[in-house]
């Protein structure tokens, strides 16, 4: 009976110097909570990182407005031909992503973005052709994909207030150029296009 005592005495001093009156100790899938705050603030800084060295390209197209009729008033219309270039020029935009587009307020240069228009469902804003700087500030700060109607006397002009590059002046009857202006982190790109020659291909 003394030795079952004693064994007893031994096995409750044994518990008693294994147990751990500490602090309670972490799960082993537990993580703490500084390390997971910590990883959060890293991944937002690296995001802030990637959209802040992230460069957006602007396109911007600026063309003369199409055939117009040769009647005296002084607010032409369209020719057929002219009807038609217009439609020609949405099926070319299709795939443009184009978001704002702005006309003269005359007939000829609003019928020529009208199918664009229509296309992309926008409304064709109107902006001054007297005022071409007013236009170019709105465009650019705007960082739109923009299509811009204008006329003979106005587009070459306005390509060179984008940086771009503009050719000889417009001929009367030529109504086939369309300018790509490419604006990227202070970097312009341009190119001329022809429509009549893209309409062939």
């Amino acid at each position: 009976m003394s030795e079952i005592k004693n064994e007893m005495r031994q096995t409750t001093s044994q518990i008693g110097e294994n147990r751990y009156y500490g602090p309670p100790i972490a799960k082993r899938n537990q993580e703490p909570k500084i390390m997971k705050k910590s990883n959060f603030a890293v991944i937002t800084l690296l995001l802030f990182i990637l959209a802040s060295t992230t460069v957006l390209a602007q396109d911007i197209y600026i063309v003369r407005h199409a055939e117009k009729q040769t009647d005296k008033n002084g607010d032409p219309s369209l020719t057929q031909q002219g009807h038609e270039r217009a439609r020609w020029l949405a099926r070319f935009f299709s795939d443009k992503q184009l978001e704002q587009i702005f006309s003269t307020d005359y007939k000829r240069t609003r019928l020529t973005a009208l199918p664009t228009a229509n296309s992309y469902q926008l409304d064709i804003q109107i902006y001054d052709p007297n005022k071409p700087e007013a236009l170019v500030k709105q465009v650019l700060k705007s960082g739109k994909s923009t299509l811009i109607v204008g006329h003979s006397n106005t587009v070459p002009h306005l390509v060179k207030l984008f940086k771009g590059e503009a050719t000889d002046d417009i001929e009367h009857e030529e109504y086939d150029r369309l300018y790509w202006i490419t604006a990227t982190d202070g970097e312009v790109k341009t190119r001329l296009l022809n429509s009549e020659t893209l309409a062939k291909k």
